[in-house]
């Protein structure tokens, strides 16, 4: 299994890091709450994908959930509401960059500028 991930235009791309709450909550935790058998299938990552509007919060996304069975390789689907899923996690980050852009070679960042202080700042003047 490839682990690209990819959209029509694929205007950005980047990486995810997520945490669940932890002890007692887990991964398996989840696996388990949306239904599948983790004595029987060993949860080892997932996917979330959803096309066309998201600004309902109820819309559903696909969550694929990929196990192990011995040997094999199972993916699980279930729709299920964005705010749902996010309201399962304890931490979510995820970076995305333009196409074509190496992140790597671009150093470290220099200055942070925060928009709200900005947008306050333009309004007092």
């Amino acid at each position: 299994m490839e682990d690209k991930v990819e959209v029509e235009y694929n205007d950005l791309y980047g990486k995810v890091a997520i945490d669940f709450p932890g002890h007692p909550y887990t991964f398996e935790d989840f696996a388990t709450k949306i239904g599948i058998d983790v004595k029987k299938y060993s949860p080892i990552g997932f996917e979330f994908y959803h096309e066309g509007d998201i600004t309902d919060k109820d819309v559903d996304f696909y969550i694929y959930v990929y196990c192990m069975e011995g040997n094999n390789l199972v993916k699980f689907e279930k729709l299920m509401p964005l705010v749902d899923f996010l309201n399962e996690l304890h931490r979510i980050h995820l970076i995305a960059w333009n196409k074509g852009v190496d992140p790597t070679t671009r150093g470290e960042v220099t200055k942070k500028i925060d928009l709200d202080e900005v947008e306050e700042l333009e309004e007092e003047d």
